[in-house]
């Protein structure tokens, strides 16, 4: 649809919920709901107000500009992000926003973004004019007044948006934010108050991208604290030296000007969550990365652009929640023993970070086989493990002792034990598992009663063995996803590969892909479609099983 029609559709709400008797008691209930929250709630809640209408928010994003914003104070015991987390969560069980729900967040039992319904919205941005809080040129009434801007929003663009913002009192400005619609950037040198700029035109920057140079407009802005941009053609500071507040530089998806390909943020004392543009263009941190002791969140860093020095300095790092590891330069022209010396290090670095406060880990490439076996040795607060190529010869001891690991993606092991299976069996905390094995020296594979409590999705590679559920194994278990290798000697079945299917009480969807010699995919296939219509409730149950005689 227009923009225009979008537009008249848009302000027709408005006189519908004046005039219609069932929305105008709708929004009387909503307004007595944003009348009983308590006054902190309230300020979060305007704050959606900066969205565009139906926009999928991420928590992560919007917590840290609760935080830049000055909205969320220090309680004893919890830092910023968690504070504001809760106030995220009460939100949310206030059924003021909408939670979003997706595999990822789903699996870890939490929220991790959100919308806002089209009738909330209307309300907090007619709370947000009144109280000035808030000007969006969504709403292009409250772009006319002559009183002082502190946030603006650019949701669509318009012919006359360029003036109407020329015609604002923007000397107290705290928070800018455009998106894909808007085209119209503001001269930032003239913002000495700005604590939040987001900046976004497309999804993915390149080279023949919009240009937004940085390089020399963001220095002087004292009180900045949240700067993210996303889809341009980026110029950054050579030194972000007098920048030091600022606790969030978010600068992925970006095609980076290759004039600057080293990054010095060691003066930002105060930076907590660092994002890194990736593949095709990423950057190398300078020296000195031990000095960002407040990080709690790195993303893109690429080891191969990397030093060792660098490497080792991310142990200090005993803050550090997130970290998410690449190597898109592929290790340009180092030679074996350098590489060597960085996993070793990088392994070291992790055995500390494991020890500290890491919760997420997630590697997008390939390491050495016994890097796995001693990379962690107690990270019982790690929560999540994302690889595409966490290949070990068994189980790694080490998660005996990740008793809060929700999401284990994607472990590849040489040979799979009984005793492994227990060790992973037994984590209080796992809800989706994605496991490979390439050998079982067992002949059948037993998930005993009571094994992987919450497991909510699994995921399992496997060749020439037996898969057993007994009664009570995998309570919770909706996703069954097996691929199957029947091929090699001994692949003689008369019975099913996978058997006790039926005690799986809350199983939903089961998928199968059986890799099988020429002429046998047929018994194999009906093999797995007997087992699995024991089930007392087979057939409310989403089954596929498939035959392939390519490669696995």
């Amino acid at each position: 649809m227009h923009v225009e029609k979008w537009e008249k559709l848009r302000d027709s709400m408005g006189y519908e919920l004046e005039t219609n008797p069932t929305l105008k008691w709708t929004r009387h209930v909503l307004n007595l709901s944003y009348n009983d929250l308590p006054h902190h709630l309230k300020t979060c809640l305007l704050y959606f107000g900066i969205y565009p209408e139906d926009h999928k928010i991420d928590r992560f994003d919007l917590v840290r500009q609760w935080i830049a914003e000055g909205f969320v104070p220090e309680e004893h015991g919890l830092n910023l992000e968690d504070v504001a987390e809760g106030y995220f969560n009460e939100l949310v069980n206030r059924c003021m926003i909408q939670p979003v729900t997706y595999h990822l967040g789903e699996m870890l039992g939490e929220v991790l973004s959100c919308r806002v319904h089209d009738l909330m919205l209307d309300l907090i941005l007619s709370k947000g004019t009144e109280e000035n809080f808030i000007t969006t040129n969504g709403c292009p009434h409250n772009m006319n007044g002559t009183s002082q801007v502190r946030r603006i929003s650019h949701q669509f663009h318009t012919r006359n948006m360029a003036p109407a913002v020329e015609r604002m009192n923007l000397s107290q400005l705290r928070s800018y934010m455009f998106y894909p619609a808007a085209k119209c950037v503001l001269v930032l040198s003239k913002f000495e108050l700005l604590r939040v700029l987001h900046l976004e035109i497309g999804y993915y920057g390149g080279h023949d991208s919009e240009c937004l140079d940085l390089s020399n407009s963001i220095s002087h802005l004292f009180l900045f604290w949240y700067l993210k941009v996303r889809g341009f053609r980026l110029k950054l500071p050579k030194k972000f030296g007098k920048l030091q507040h600022l606790m969030t530089l978010d600068l992925a998806a970006n095609w980076l000007d290759s004039s600057n390909p080293t990054l010095d943020v060691t003066s930002l004392s105060s930076l907590r969550h660092l994002i890194l543009p990736c593949d095709p263009t990423c950057l190398e941190l300078r020296n000195g990365v031990s000095k960002l002791s407040n990080l709690q969140t790195l993303l893109c860093f690429d080891i191969s652009m990397n030093s060792v020095e660098t490497i080792r300095d991310l142990s200090e790092l005993t803050n550090l929640r997130e970290l998410l590891l690449t190597a898109s330069g592929g290790f340009r022209d180092e030679d074996s023993e350098t590489k060597t010396l960085k996993y070793d290090t990088l392994a070291a670095s992790l055995v500390m970070l494991g020890n500290s406060n890491l919760h997420w880990l997630s590697i997008n490439f390939s390491t050495p086989e016994q890097f796995w076996n001693y990379c962690l040795a107690c990270p019982h607060h790690l929560q999540l493990i994302w690889c595409n190529n966490m290949k070990t010869p068994q189980v790694p001891k080490w998660m005996a002792q990740a008793d809060r690991l929700a999401y284990l993606e994607e472990l590849k092991v040489e040979q799979l034990l009984s005793e492994d299976v227990r060790v992973l069996a037994q984590m209080p905390c796992l809800g989706f598992l994605c496991l490979q094995a390439k050998m079982v020296p067992e002949k059948c594979i037993i998930i005993h009663s009571n094994a992987f409590p919450i497991l909510k999705e699994f995921i399992f590679n496997y060749k020439l063995s037996c898969l057993t559920f007994e009664p009570g194994a995998m309570p919770r278990l909706k996703k069954l996803d097996i691929s199957y290798d029947s091929r090699g000697p001994g692949s003689e079945h008369e019975v099913s590969p996978v058997a006790g299917v039926e005690h799986l009480a809350s199983l939903e969807e089961v998928s199968v892909v059986v890799y099988a010699k020429r002429g046998e995919g047929s018994n194999f296939e009906s093999l797995y479609r007997e087992s699995i219509q024991r089930h007392p409730r087979y057939q409310s149950i989403n089954i596929d099983v498939r035959i392939s005689r390519g490669r696995r």
